[in-house]
């Protein structure tokens, strides 16, 4: 025999069996049992815990005894002892009861003994088992003697009780066991099936009121069979009896569902969770149905449910925006019960888009997890959500309203709502969609007014409308001027701020992309449009990259407003057209007058460099011309409408043609004062021969080459525009040949001096190769005037190669030069009187 300690596989003790006898045996109350051989099992009242049957092992006058539950375990014990010990001697069953008689137990004692006679059949093991439980007494008992109806409540509550131990499992279902177990009482002891399912119905009602999760199928099944039961509405035609405290059990449990239903479906997003248990709405709804039924039978009324549901989705947006705008306070980090203080205005805007973001969440997830169960319901989803945003709306007023008149810090709100209202068709131009565009649509006319005027102080402009230009009227140019001279009537205060609004924007830019540095360059523009006319100051050139970038920045933030109404929508981006092509218009324009003041301004000599400047100014009216495409051109169905940049575009190109035209001129302006020194040097002129002392050489041609060539160098490194740079490059060089020709064929009947042959001869090979350098083709540079001049050159080379020696002695040459000067002055005075012959 081994001792074991629960939960444990190794024996706590060991006892040999060997000498010893086994037999059965009857204790007494409180006997304690005592061995010498086993001290773990000796001192121990078996009757105490809980034995019944005892039998005993025996070995030289030490005893050891043990108990059992029932016999038949006694009987198990005792024959497996017996062919363990080997004994000769068989134990024999006693033939009265192995039961210890307690005060507790004295009257199941009696119970047993008048129901002996009827066991019958029974095993004693049944019996026993039946005492083990208590059982006995009641299967004693006659029916007739025991109201069966409430002894079934006791037992389907507590079964329903132990089966909700695992409330998600079973959602109030039975297990089949237990459903065995309740459908065989009631079978045995004529329990009313109506009565069991109001009893069912009750306990089901008791913890759906608290918050447990009931199969709404399973109460809709009973609460049918109870209502068909009550009513008489079965299918058969089998008569029914009806009890009073039924028909009130039910008219009471139908109240307590309508309620049910009413709170369960007002609250769906806290009952079913994302939809979950799955298609449980739904069968709330049909159950909704079911308990609007008329006592005679007949469904309810379409309106009459719709205007049950209605009022619960109407109480719900209440609701579940009450509970948003809580959750959202305590996020934000607000006791909203605590003292009214007055919050900083950014951080209720960014509680309120806070707000917007966990509202938009919120209809999303009933649009995603609820709206099929409101399938035949949908337009009173939509109504529970536009009384939802207006609720929302209210709070969304009254923070605006706080807010400064120019602060643009609310379009990510707008943003955000607009984003989400357009993409729900149901939701999109309804009543709080117009509501938000009202009160948006002022505030983005007024930052477009902001922004438009912020760029045009930008560019000098004070007035966008005025700045363009008749290119079709004889009197352009004339407008062209006038508009050059209110360019420059921008004060130094509107510079200050037009900085402030540029780095304003590309600080915010950095942070948070074109819409955010758009609305930072409007917070910074309120400041430039509140400035008046200033005092006239130097014109300065406008650079592409800013005029641009806030053009973009307009046009993209306006664009990613993705306004819903297409009537201002359109109107928006007709003005934003049109008044990107009048700034670029009037940028260009500026940049001209600047080029070509700078340009008058400069030196004629040939230390002259185009400034950096300059080549900036050819390089944003390039980027303006690449521009116009994005800017200025509107798509509509798939065409490019061109109307808005064709006439920009045209006067941009005569812009470029005019800058080239006075860069051509500034550069023939230095060739003609070379040339003009040139002159100073030709033959049989008093200056020659003076200039000539010096004995120069080609300094005045290597000047010029110098020029060349660096001029050459700085516009193929600044300017990016290739085939502008090209197209100059040729026009210049025909300007050059063209005006050597002609000097040369003012001279054609005097010969060259060596110094100016020199200077034209260095002058042209040079020339010629530092442009073919460049990329001008052969064709382009071989022309007629080209040719021309290199035939007289080359004539001029050959005619001081024959008459060396009438250039050897510059000393005679000018004392001759001096004596023929002064014999042509005397012969052109009259002589004297008295010098006459009388």
């Amino acid at each position: 025999m081994a001792s074991y300690k629960e939960r444990k596989s190794d024996a706590q003790e060991i006892m040999q069996l060997e000498g010893f006898t086994v037999d059965y045996c009857d204790a007494q109350p409180g006997h304690i049992c005592t061995s010498e051989i086993s001290p773990i099992f000796s001192s121990v009242d078996l009757a105490s815990m809980g034995g019944k049957c005892f039998f005993n092992l025996v070995k030289e006058g030490d005893s050891v005894m043990f108990a059992t539950d029932d016999t038949t375990e006694r009987q198990l014990w005792v024959q497996a002892v017996y062919r363990a010990t080997g004994q000769t001697h068989k134990p024999i069953q006693p033939s009265n009861e192995c039961f210890v008689a307690t005060p507790s137990n004295s009257a199941i004692v009696r119970s047993s003994s008048r129901a002996s006679a009827g066991l019958g059949a029974r095993t004693q093991g049944d019996v026993d088992r039946a005492r083990k439980h208590g059982l006995d007494e009641f299967v004693s008992v006659e029916p007739w003697r025991i109201n069966h109806a409430q002894l079934f409540r006791l037992m389907q509550s507590r079964s329903l009780e132990h089966r909700m131990k695992d409330s998600y499992v079973s959602l109030g279902w039975f297990s089949p066991s237990q459903m065995f177990i309740l459908d065989e009482y009631c079978a045995r002891y004529g329990v009313r099936g109506c009565h069991r399912h109001l009893c069912y119905l009750s306990d089901l009602l008791d913890r759906a009121e608290h918050g447990t999760m009931i199969d709404p199928a399973l109460v809709h099944y009973s609460y049918a069979f109870c209502c068909c039961h009550v009513f008489g509405n079965a299918q058969d035609s089998s008569v029914r009896t009806v009890l009073h405290e039924e028909r009130e059990m039910f008219l009471d449990i139908r109240q307590r569902l309508y309620a049910l239903l009413e709170k369960q479906i007002t609250e769906f997003r806290y009952y079913f969770p994302f939809g979950r248990p799955e298609g449980a709405l739904k069968l709330t709804l049909g159950l909704l149905e079911r308990v609007l039924m008329k006592d005679s039978g007949a469904p309810a009324s379409a309106e009459e449910v719709r205007e049950v549901i209605r009022r619960c989705l109407e109480q719900a947006a209440l609701v579940n925006y009450t509970r948003i705008s809580e959750y959202a306070a305590i996020e934000s980090g607000r006791d909203t019960g605590g003292p009214q203080g007055q919050p900083h205005r950014s951080k209720t805007l960014a509680d309120l888009i806070h707000l917007a973001e966990l509202c938009i969440e919120v209809l999303r997830q009933n649009e995603e997890h609820h709206a099929e169960a409101f399938a035949w319901f949908h337009d009173l989803l939509t109504e529970h959500a536009e009384l939802f945003w207006n609720f929302f709306a209210a709070d969304m007023t009254a923070v605006l309203e706080t807010m400064p008149p120019d602060c643009w810090d609310s379009f990510p709100l707008f943003q955000l709502l607009n984003d989400y209202l357009i993409s729900e068709e149901s939701m999109k131009l309804g009543k709080f969609h117009q509501q938000l565009t009202q009160i948006f649509a002022p505030l983005v006319v007024r930052y477009v007014d902001l922004m438009e005027a912020s760029i045009a102080q930008s560019i000098g402009v004070p007035d966008s409308t005025s700045s363009g230009t008749d290119t079709d009227s004889p009197g352009g140019s004339g407008t062209a001027s006038s508009g050059f001279a209110a360019l420059s009537n921008v004060g130094s205060l509107v510079s200050a701020a037009t900085a402030g609004v540029a780095n304003a924007a590309t600080a915010a830019g950095r942070a948070g992309g074109l819409m955010a540095a758009a609305t930072a360059a409007a917070n910074a523009a309120g400041a430039v449009a509140s400035v008046g006319p200033m005092a006239s100051f130097n014109p300065m050139p406008v650079t592409s990259t800013e005029l641009l970038w806030k053009l973009e920045a307009l046009q993209t933030f306006i664009r990613e407003l993705h306004w819903p109404e297409p009537v201002f929508a359109e109107h928006l981006d007709n003005r934003l057209k049109m008044m990107a092509a009048d700034m670029i218009d009037a940028a260009a324009q500026r940049n001209l007058s600047c080029f070509d003041t700078w340009l008058k301004r400069s030196s004629k000599s040939t230390d002259f460099i185009l400034p950096n400047e300059c080549c900036s100014m050819i390089n944003t009216v390039a980027d303006l011309k690449a521009s116009i495409l994005k800017l200025c051109t509107k798509d509509i169905k798939g065409e490019d409408m061109h109307q808005y940049h064709n006439q920009i575009e045209t006067n941009l190109e005569r812009i470029q043609r005019k800058m080239a035209i006075v860069l051509n001129e500034k550069m023939g302006s230095v060739l003609e004062a070379n040339l003009c020194k040139l002159a100073r040097y030709d033959v049989n002129t008093l200056l020659s021969s003076v200039l000539s002392l010096t004995k120069p050489t080609d300094e005045g041609g290597k000047a010029y080459v110098e020029f060349l060539r660096a001029n050459l160098e700085q516009m193929r490194q600044k300017v990016t525009d290739e085939l502008y740079i090209l197209s100059f490059m040729e026009t210049w060089y025909m300007t050059q040949t063209r005006m050597i020709n002609e000097w040369l064929t003012e001279r054609k009947g005097n010969a060259l001096s060596p110094y100016q042959f020199t200077c034209l001869s260095t002058i042209m090979k040079k020339m010629y190769a530092d442009f073919e350098l460049q990329g001008i083709s052969p064709d382009a540079l071989d022309t007629m005037a080209y040719k021309t001049i290199m035939q007289r050159l080359q004539m001029e080379e050959t005619a001081q190669a024959v008459r060396p020696e009438s250039f050897s002695s510059p000393t005679r040459s000018l004392l001759g030069t001096i004596t023929g000067s002064l014999s042509g002055l005397s012969s052109n005075f009259p002589k004297p009187g008295f010098l006459g012959k009388g």
